[in-house]
């Protein structure tokens, strides 16, 4: 036994049998990660592991057997003495095994951890190859030449997709995107690859006296292969009835095509069998994506037409109990009747449909709203759990990632937003309300240039968008292009002629910049129409406190507590804290406390947390207000608990240079103060301080503009804000000449 172990080890058949284990190994890697980019079969693995099982006792009987020599390839029998190498081919074949070996660890490193590890590092996924059971069902085109047809072939593709978003472990692209290629004639490959999918559904709608002809055919991307395709012929006895039968088979042939099931759950079909009603359904999901007044208010009129029609149109009464809530965000809608009318129709629902995700995804987000401004701070960690669960559940389902994206978003959670909403790109990726949201998040991380290109596609796939001017405006303001910002804000205002909003904020911009007659004319275009909005009385208090009115800017600021306005868009809190700050300049700090806490009962008590979100949001802002009012141990204490408040919402005061100065030179802590207003306060662009001379106008504030670098900046503000002023003042005449020459 000994000779024999020895003759193995010289004819180098130990060695040959590791670098063949080692190299079948890292061929077996190899076939493994090709296999789905490749849309390989799923046996494909196992049979590459049974041939190289196969060849491995050849193998070692050939490396006893054969010898590799500089002559080439002899038997070891007729290898005369002395003239072996097989030390020599040993130590190739050490070389061999270990150079498979690093390839081996440095190809599994790279598959299984680089994309992830990328992904990581750039919020935004790293592209893949589409998954062999994703699909896009395009919109089923009408050939029968009457376009009073249309409605079918339309209705059926959403059935479709409707029914096929059920199936779980099918990745359906979204209705936005499938309907953007409608009409447009385009190569299947190239829909396939812009949408990201292994897989196209199409086919066709034909109408011949009293018999519908449906064609449905599945087409695989990478070689424009049929991979299964039908027709279906049918009387037009119960045209809805058609619509869900049809789809139902579609669903369970393709489903059976790729999943290798045909019928895995209960798919409900839409819930009407009113045309008409169906008609206005879709139109008001194209006003919808606009996002004007406008097509909002239109959008509300054809959902109400819909249900008069149809009052058991479950899908237009889930729409329109969501639409309210994106009416309360555009400030069509007082936020108490939106979510309270909301709410209702949402639950309404799922009485009736308690599965539906859509649903109850719109269902949180509306509930997140109501208990978070009413002061449940809790409520949100419960909304992302349950959306969360909802997307487990229903992974291409488009609501629940969209919900859970704009919480995250909201609560400053911007790295987790944009996983849910790149993700939603994927889904889909023609959506403008998917690229609207990624570019708010990048706005929100301070990456100008991302939320531009952003906020830029979404204007390609949607280009009446103000809500899009509108934000493009703030980044604008933020990069200290003061002109932009008012061109940005006109273009939205132009586009959406009833939103107050916008001229408001113009108004605001142009009081900031002490231009009061031309602020006037755009806060004329509120006052016209909504003497008294919350836009219109934050624009009145403004204009007071710019005309330097105290004691008028002071009456203004008390009715509007008196009236307990919204805080939309901080107008309470712009209220509160005027008459506050006024009030500790003049000394009587404590009557003015007592006088919002007569109409905001709990405001007075710091210790009170079952308060609406905007009487915590102002207590905890204004906490500077209590300084000298009680010991400083106490002042402590509940300055603690203000900076606990803004860390549990996402707002930490660190983060925040006007309140995180304030906060300093309030404990004493002067040089710490400086330094901050130096590295952070002096350094954002003047277009971002208007109200820099207020603000440092406090008693407090003495000892830091002492100093002589705050100084240095000081004066450089009064500079850069006088320029800002001029310009925009050139700005405005230049824009009134052109006006007049058209």
């Amino acid at each position: 036994m000994p000779g024999l172990f020895g003759e193995l080890k010289r004819r180098n058949v130990f060695r040959v049998g590791m670098a063949y284990v080692v190299v079948a190994w890292l061929l077996m890697q190899i076939a493994d990660t090709a296999m789905s980019g490749l849309h390989l079969p799923d046996w494909v693995p196992s049979f590459v592991i049974l041939m190289l099982a196969l060849g491995f006792l050849p193998t070692l009987i050939f490396a006893w057997a054969f010898e590799l020599t500089p002559d080439g390839v002899k038997r070891t029998a007729d290898i005369k003495s002395g003239g072996s190498v097989t030390t020599h081919a040993g130590r190739k074949l050490d070389y061999v095994t270990i150079a498979a070996v690093v390839l081996g660890i440095a190809f599994l490193a790279w598959s299984r951890f680089g994309a992830d590890n990328e992904s990581e590092r750039s919020a935004e996924p790293v592209a893949t190859t589409a998954s062999a059971t994703s699909v896009a069902v395009l919109p089923f085109v009408n050939i029968s030449g009457d376009q009073e047809n249309e409605y079918f072939s339309d209705g059926l593709t959403e059935t479709l997709l409707h029914m096929l978003t059920q199936v779980p472990d099918l990745q359906v692209v979204a209705r936005t995107s499938s309907f953007a290629f409608k009409g447009k004639g385009k190569d299947i490959r190239a829909i396939a690859t812009t949408l990201g999918v292994a897989h196209v559904l199409e086919g066709s709608v034909q109408f011949a006296n009293d018999r519908v002809r449906i064609t449905a055919q599945l087409i695989r991307a990478t070689d424009g292969i049929h991979v299964w395709s039908e027709n279906y012929d049918r009387t037009l006895d119960d045209i809805f009835g058609i619509q869900d039968e049809i789809a139902a088979e579609v669903g369970r042939s393709l489903s059976r095509s790729l999943l290798g099931n045909g019928d895995r759950r209960q798919i409900a079909g839409v819930g009407t069998q009113d045309v008409d009603a169906y008609d206005l359904y879709l139109r008001s999901l194209s006003e919808r994506s606009k996002g004007s007044h406008d097509a909002l208010q239109l959008a509300e009129s054809l959902l109400k037409d819909a249900l008069v029609k149809d009052p058991s149109f479950l899908d237009a009464k889930s729409e329109l109990g969501d639409l309210y809530v994106k009416q309360m965000n555009v400030g069509l809608r007082p936020m108490v009747e939106a979510l309270s009318d909301g709410i209702d129709l949402l639950e309404q629902v799922l009485v009736e449909r308690p599965a539906d995700v859509r649903t109850r995804a719109n269902l949180i987000n509306a509930q997140t709203y109501k208990y978070f401004y009413a002061g449940d701070l809790g409520i949100l960690a419960e909304s992302v759990n349950q959306l969360r669960e909802l997307i487990e559940e229903a992974p291409s389902a488009f609501a629940p990632r969209f919900v859970l994206g704009r919480i995250l978003s909201t609560t400053r959670r911007l790295e987790e937003s944009l996983v849910q909403f790149h993700a939603l790109r994927l889904i889909d990726p023609l959506n403008p309300m998917v690229h609207y949201e990624i570019g708010v998040a990048y706005r929100g991380l301070s990456d100008w240039q991302a939320a531009r290109e952003a906020f830029e596609r979404s204007l390609e796939l949607e280009p009446l968008q103000p809500g899009v001017y509108s934000v493009l405006a703030s980044i604008s303001r933020n990069s200290g292009d003061g002109i932009g910002f008012l061109e940005n804000l006109i273009k939205a205002s132009e586009i959406d002629t009833k939103d107050l909003e916008t001229p408001g904020r113009i108004a605001l911009y142009l009081y900031g910049l002490g231009l009061m007659d031309q602020g006037d004319r755009y806060r004329s275009r509120v006052t016209a129409i909504a003497p008294n909005s919350t836009t219109a009385r934050v624009l009145e208090l403004v204009r007071a406190i710019n005309f330097g009115d105290e004691n008028d800017s002071v009456a203004i600021a008390r009715s509007m507590i008196e009236d307990d306005i919204e805080d939309r868009h901080v107008a309470w809190l712009r209220a509160v804290g005027h008459l506050l700050n006024v009030a500790t300049r003049r000394g009587n700090a404590a009557e003015a406390i007592e006088f919002v806490n007569k109409y905001s009962p709990g405001f007075a008590d710091l210790d009170s947390i079952s308060l609406p979100i905007k009487v915590r949001r102002a207590r905890a802002a204004l906490i500077g207000t209590w300084h000298g009012l009680v010991s400083d141990e106490e002042f402590l204490r509940r300055r603690s608990n203000a900076n606990a408040f803004f860390e549990s919402i996402g707002q930490p005061v660190s983060q925040s240079p006007g309140a995180y100065i304030d906060s300093l030179l309030l404990l004493g802590e002067t040089e710490k103060a400086i330094e901050v207003a130096l590295s952070s306060y002096f350094t954002a662009p003047i277009t971002m301080r208007l109200g820099w001379r207020r603000y440092l106008d406090q008693p407090h504030f003495a000892d830091l503009l002492a100093d002589s670098r705050v100084q240095t900046e000081v004066q450089r503000f009064e500079s850069e804000f006088a320029a800002l002023r001029e310009q925009v003042r050139e700005y405005l005449v230049n824009r009134d000449a052109e006006n007049q020459d058209r």
